[in-house]
Formats: C-alpha cells, sequence, structure tokens
C-alpha cells in the first residue's frame, strides 16, 4: 500500500485557450476550445452540466467544438436579455483517475497502479459528448 504525502512537486494547473467566430448577421458564433488539466490539477466546479465530468476539471485533453445560434426573438427587455441555442461536440481524453473527486490521489490511467483505483470508481480513459442547450437570459 502506498502512503499518501504531499511535496512541492504535485502542483497543478490548467490550460483553456479558445477561438471563436461570430457571424452576426446569420446570428450564429462558431468556437473551438482545448482545455488541459495536468496531474495534480484540481477544478472548483462541482456543480456542472457534462455527462462524466466537469471539463475544467478533467486531468488531461477535453477538446471542443461548438455553434451558437442567436434566436431572433424580438425586442430586448433589458440589456442583458439573450436567447439562444447551443449545439455542441466534447471530447474528452483523460490522463489521470479522480479529476472529479478531490479526495482521490491521481493515478495515471497507463500504470498498473491505476487498475486498484478502479475497483471503487469506474475508470474511464475517454469520453465523447454531444450536446444541445437552450438557454435564456434576462
Amino acid at each position: 500500500m502506498t502512503s499518501l504525502h504531499f511535496t512541492s512537486d504535485e502542483d497543478g494547473y490548467n490550460v483553456w485557450v479558445g477561438v471563436r467566430y461570430d457571424m452576426d448577421d446569420l446570428g450564429l458564433k462558431f468556437g473551438l476550445e482545448y482545455n488541459y488539466g495536468s496531474q495534480y490539477w484540481i477544478g472548483m466546479t462541482p456543480g456542472h452540466d457534462d455527462l462524466y465530468s466537469a471539463k475544467l476539471a478533467t486531468r488531461g485533453d477535453v477538446y471542443e467544438a461548438y455553434l451558437i445560434w442567436d434566436l431572433p426573438t424580438g425586442e430586448a427587455i433589458s440589456k442583458f436579455a439573450k436567447t439562444f441555442m447551443r449545439f455542441g461536440y466534447q471530447h474528452y481524453d483523460y490522463d489521470y483517475t479522480g479529476g472529479s473527486d478531490w479526495n482521490i490521489k491521481p493515478y495515471d490511467i497507463d500504470k498498473a497502479e491505476g487498475e486498484t483505483f478502479g475497483m471503487f470508481v469506474p475508470t474511464i480513459e475517454d469520453a465523447d459528448q454531444v450536446y444541445m442547450t437552450f438557454e435564456v437570459y434576462f
């Protein structure tokens, strides 16, 4: 059994970059995003709407493509009013276990010790998600 101890080598970090192209005349926005979380990254996203775990809490890579359609709803009732639909695809490629649980030491999925972790919580190496949302701000 491995004892738990923490060193300065266990610092975590996250990289999140994206680009979006707006087609105002059509009310469409197309975006691409990439997210990387290191082995000891802990995302502060306990509440999320992603299928398995939060994109920003992933220890590994996440690729996302999305299309936003601003619905033609007429005159806005406030300067913050928006109504849109969002269609997207996400691909998760996990490098380490435990991204959605702050209490579990992250194990490398490719190493044998990660298999012992899998007895308690299923270990997923990759996942795909297609989603559609309808959002209203007022």
